[in-house]
């Protein structure tokens, strides 16, 4: 790891359940260091990366449904799991490799 860096994951959830996974998380800062929390829906991140779009800057995303992989993507600005997040009625989880 690099001094003053930090690796991260993008997880994305539906938000009845996102406010445990932040309790979680919060619980957990060393395994889950939390770096930014968006409101649902939103795809620019604000604070670490301002006017980054979660959506297509990240180099790779890999899409788990049920804990199932389904797919690897260079973006997921049509995905179908990114559409039902704007619903918010979705079970999906965003990961990227490191």
């Amino acid at each position: 790891m690099c001094k003053g860096y930090a690796q991260a994951n993008l997880v994305t959830l539906p938000k009845d359940i996102a406010y445990d996974f932040l309790l979680f998380a919060q619980r957990n800062p060393r395994p889950c260091p939390l770096l930014e929390v968006s409101d649902t829906g939103e795809r620019l991140l604000k604070y670490i990366a301002r006017e980054a779009d979660i959506a297509t800057d990240i180099p790779k995303y890999r899409i788990y449904e049920q804990g199932e992989l389904k797919g690897e993507y260079e973006n997921v600005v049509e995905s179908t799991c990114v559409l039902a997040l704007r619903r918010d009625t979705s079970e999906y989880h965003h990961e990227f490799p490191a």
